[in-house]
């Protein structure tokens, strides 16, 4: 028998024989022995021909050992089971368990598991003695505390992960999730997108969780170099295109109805709603659509009673959370001294389970997860949104109808008189403040000793981080109340509706006019130009409205509870340009843009400085 015994071996000529008994190079035989199965070579630091797992018959039971390409076992030991080195470890198992082993055939670390995956990426997954997975080191020590039903490879550092509610999320290396949102099932992420599937179909999504487009299908592939293939929920094959989410028609569909439509592209309905399932469409042409079968008008019939059956509900998980929140089980959980002892608490308790707030370990204790730690430390912000504007909300219809707030009718005040007057209220405010306030402090010029002013200051945080990157100037608090969390400072006491007097060089204002109409954004703009001298400037941070990508719920809620509303760039140079306001200069900045050094110093000014800044908040968390 001819054999590859003396001759230089490439591990790239080298496959499995058909009935996987030995290996063969260019067609021949590597070796003379015969195995019962045998796997593939895998080059390792100390093996740069390869090593490869192979299994014998021996006294009725399996072995297996490894061999290298001469078919030599070369570490004179065997395994109940063995497979392939990666990252110079493979997992092996014997009468102790599962564990991993290096190329010189030395145990890799002392623990033991259930089952052993292979490294990827310096991590590996394991399965421990309780059935839960998580992924190990290569020292055998676990990268997280927490335990999953199941975990995939990590691939780009992101892996898939299944919670005990039968709910897959991803996960980031030490185990923290990455965006925090629950599926039916999930796909690794390949360039930054990944498949996910709900309850209507499967989709993709970015890195946020957040699905690309509107549509569902009943099977889909990655994206491939622009492309992914997918099955419509009419059951036709497609192609559907990265750039604008536009599918192209196989040709091999065997429907008659592909012939004569006379174009190969169908565009998405709704493609332009990404955030939200707006639309549940099967991606129909009109043709499709005059041809369409009642059993295919069935299926798009139950997918949106489904789908608007569960928004009606969707007002108990939030009501549920303000209640687990209100009622400190995060905290007594977090201090392990919660014991549930009625059905209610049963409820909740199983609640938090099933939407990934906690999970049992080895020793059945409930442990917050990443996503229950990081709720618990947004309580307030949470608790904010589920007191005054949950309630005020109440009041949408008439807010709608009428078209202004429905604060003041419900409280006899508006929000922020009321707020200076409740101690309750400024404390979730100020939270909810703190939250959304982003550090712009990147966008600021440079500063040296100016003094400046933080008009409406709210929690303090802007010009807090202000005071961190230019410790030398002299900072200036101004609001009505003072709900700044670090007390430090001077704190000015202002109604920027009525005239004050504050002397600074630089003025800043950041999230105020979206909640007032034109008339009042356009009196604060006044009162705060009195306060300016020729040389003072003053810096205006506000969310731009997308004209593409509108936050309608954003501008409703601002509508109802405050009577403000969110303004495109050329709304806010209309109001800034209001006389007695001059002609200011208004520039959209962004985080690559440098400031300008150009404008007009010898008049009185006002510099618009716009970001876009909104979260989306509960999404992330129900």
């Amino acid at each position: 028998m001819q054999t590859m015994l003396t001759q230089k071996i490439n591990l790239k000529d080298v496959c499995l024989s058909l009935c996987e008994t030995h290996h063969i190079c260019n067609g021949v035989p590597l070796y003379k022995e015969r195995y019962k199965k045998v796997l593939s070579y895998h080059k390792t630091t100390i093996f740069q021909d390869g090593i490869a797992p192979v299994f014998i018959e021996k006294d009725g039971k399996e072995e297996a050992f490894f061999i290298d390409t001469q078919g030599k076992n070369i570490f004179e030991k065997s395994f109940f089971k063995a497979f392939g080195f990666y990252e110079d470890l493979a997992a092996v198992s014997d009468e102790s368990g599962f564990y991993h082993i290096n190329d010189s055939g030395e145990e890799a670390y002392n623990n033991r598991f259930a089952w052993c995956g292979n490294f990827v990426n310096g991590a590996c997954v394991v399965r421990d003695k309780s059935g839960l997975y998580f992924h190990i080191d290569a020292q055998g020590k676990a990268l997280y505390e927490h335990r999953f039903s199941y975990v995939g490879d990590f691939v780009y550092n992101i892996a898939v992960a299944m919670l005990e509610n039968g709910k897959a999320t991803h996960i980031c290396k030490d185990g923290t999730f990455l965006h925090g949102k629950l599926f039916e099932s999930l796909g690794p992420y390949h360039k930054g997108v990944a498949v996910a599937k709900d309850n209507l179909g499967y989709f993709h999504i970015d890195k946020n969780g957040k699905a690309l487009y509107a549509d569902r299908f009943a099977k889909l592939e990655p994206f491939y170099n622009g492309r992914a293939f997918a099955t419509t929920l009419c059951g036709k094959q497609c192609i559907l295109n990265e750039k604008d989410y536009s599918l192209e028609v196989l040709e091999s569909n065997s429907n008659g109805w592909v012939q004569g439509l006379g174009c190969e592209k169908w565009d998405i309905e709704s493609k332009q709603n990404l955030d939200s399932i707006k639309d549940i469409s099967c991606l129909r042409t009109q043709h499709d659509k005059n041809m369409e079968s009642n059993e295919i008008k069935d299926k798009t019939s139950v997918a949106y009673q489904r789908y608007f059956s569960e928004l009606a509900f969707s007002f108990m998980s939030l009501q549920i959370l303000r209640s687990v929140f209100e009622l400190g089980i995060l905290e007594s959980l977090q201090n392990k001294d919660f014991k549930a002892q009625s059905y209610s608490q049963t409820l909740l308790i199983n609640w938090l389970l099933q939407n990934g707030f906690i999970y049992k370990n080895t020793r059945s204790c409930y442990i917050l997860t990443a996503k229950g730690q990081e709720a618990l430390r947004l309580k307030k912000v949470f608790l904010y949104w589920l007191d005054l504007p949950y309630l005020v909300a109440h009041k949408l219809p008439e807010s709608l109808k009428e078209n202004k707030e429905k604060f003041s009718s419900i409280f006899n005040a508006g929000y922020f008189d009321m707020l200076h007057k409740d101690s309750k209220q400024q404390e979730l405010f100020s939270a909810m403040a703190h939250f959304y306030a982003s550090d712009y402090s990147d966008f600021m010029p440079i500063l040296h000793n100016e003094v400046v002013c933080d008009i409406g200051c709210g929690s303090g945080a802007l010009l807090d981080s202000i005071v961190k990157k230019y410790p030398n100037i002299r900072a200036i608090y101004a609001d009505k109340t003072d709900l700044r969390m670090n007390k430090s400072g001077v704190f000015i006491e202002i109604d920027f509706f009525m005239p004050f007097s504050i002397q600074a060089d630089v003025f800043i204002m950041s999230r105020i006019l979206h909640d007032y109409d034109d008339c009042k954004a356009i009196k604060i703009l006044q009162n705060i130009a009195n306060s300016m001298t020729k040389e003072s400037r003053l810096y205006v941070i506000e969310s731009l409205q997308d004209e593409k990508k509108q936050d309608i719920e954003v501008k409703v809620h601002l509508l109802n509870f405050l009577g403000g509303m969110e303004r495109s760039l050329m709304e806010y140079e209309n109001i800034v340009s209001k006389k007695p306001l001059y002609n200011p200069s208004v520039i959209k900045n962004t985080p690559n843009a440098q400031n300008t050094d150009t404008l007009n110093t010898k008049q009185k000014s006002l510099f618009a400085f716009c970001v876009s800044f909104y979260v989306s908040f509960f999404h992330y968390y129900i």
